[in-house]
């Protein structure tokens, strides 16, 4: 089959156009295809927001945890939430860190107060607060993630969020 191509004006021939359409969206498919790999869109669900943002990025290519970074991590064990639900928190307690919820609901990680402090989340749900104070030393692989705000439902009530709950880092966006 010959192909021919007619110069004019700057149109493309019907059969040119129809090229480049199926080559443009030939690549729109790829390139979307390996973003929505890497990269997948998080919006706060909860009533009540423990981290102040409306709409982020994670990057589930981007696993390494660093201190006080935000991640999302997929709820396991956590009273309450059905299990698999993307949950998003700051990484405070990295593993081998020591962690103190204290009576009052001060966390303490490595003797320094991290979070906000209270147990505003568990009165809301009728809890007794005395029954989540513990001293805990994080295991390999073991991560304490905080909210920013006094209502955060958070470790300080669940315990340690497993590596292999992660789903990436948090790119809040705004």
């Amino acid at each position: 089959m010959e192909l021919k191509i007619r110069a004019g004006k700057g149109r493309l021939a019907p059969l040119e156009a129809a090229l480049a359409c199926a080559l443009l969206a030939f690549s729109l498919c790829v390139a979307g295809s390996a973003l929505t790999d890497r990269f997948a869109p998080a919006v706060p669900k909860m009533r009540v927001q423990c981290l102040r943002w409306s709409f982020g990025i994670i990057d589930k290519y981007d696993r390494e945890v660093e201190r006080g970074g935000l991640y999302g991590f997929l709820s396991r064990g956590v009273p309450g939430r059905k299990d698999g639900v993307l949950l998003a928190k700051r990484f405070s307690g990295m593993p081998l860190d020591e962690t103190v919820v204290t009576p009052r609901g001060d966390v303490l990680v490595n003797g320094r107060r991290e979070g906000a402090r209270g147990f505003l989340a568990g009165m809301r749900l009728g809890l007794d607060p005395r029954q989540f104070a513990r001293r805990r030393v994080l295991g390999f692989g073991e991560y304490w993630g905080l909210g920013d705000t006094a209502d955060s439902y958070d470790s300080r009530y669940w315990g340690p969020i497993s590596q292999s709950q992660i789903v990436g880092r948090l790119h809040v966006l705004f």
